[in-house]
């Protein structure tokens, strides 16, 4: 399907108008997400990066199979840097971690007839997804928690500053 990597780029293109569209607000989602400078300009650099490895596979994933969910699955880990750019709440920040994890997995295990990534799909979960990036931020949480909001505090990451 020739086509797919053009709907794929349509899709950035159109995240990259609405970045754009948002800049100018504050806060969204219950505080949870900012729309600073900061935020935007990690969003666009996802989103052109993205851009850029959806041009370079066009080659490599032409009459390959299963080639909409490689794409579909490289839009999902745009969104889940998007969200990790512009998150101020420490809930946000560990779902669009999580949630890049396993789009990154899958991606790693893409090629299923290949031996080399079923073995870096091994790997991948067995060092990755050990349980050990999930209790250190756990951990941060918990010092960010305790240090700077005091026993009883929030999870917003922008309250302490004020």
């Amino acid at each position: 399907m020739t086509w797919l990597p053009y709907v794929a780029l349509g899709a950035l293109a159109l995240a990259l108008l609405a970045t754009g569209l948002i800049a100018g607000s504050k806060v969204s989602l219950s505080g949870m997400m900012a729309v600073d400078n900061y935020a935007v300009f990690f969003k666009i650099i996802a989103t052109v990066a993205v851009a850029l490895v959806v041009l370079s596979s066009v080659d490599y994933m032409r009459g390959r199979r299963h080639a909409g969910e490689f794409y579909a699955f490289l839009l999902f880990a745009t969104v889940a840097i998007t969200v990790a750019a512009a998150a101020t709440n420490l809930v946000m920040i560990y779902l669009a971690l999580e949630f890049l994890s396993l789009t990154s997995a899958v991606l790693v295990c893409y090629r299923l007839d290949d031996p080399k990534s079923t073995e870096a799909a091994l790997k991948y979960f067995f060092v990755r997804r050990g349980g050990q990036r999930g209790a250190a931020l756990r951990h941060v949480a918990d010092l960010w928690r305790h240090r700077l909001h005091g026993p009883v505090g929030d999870r917003q990451g922008g309250g302490h500053a004020d």
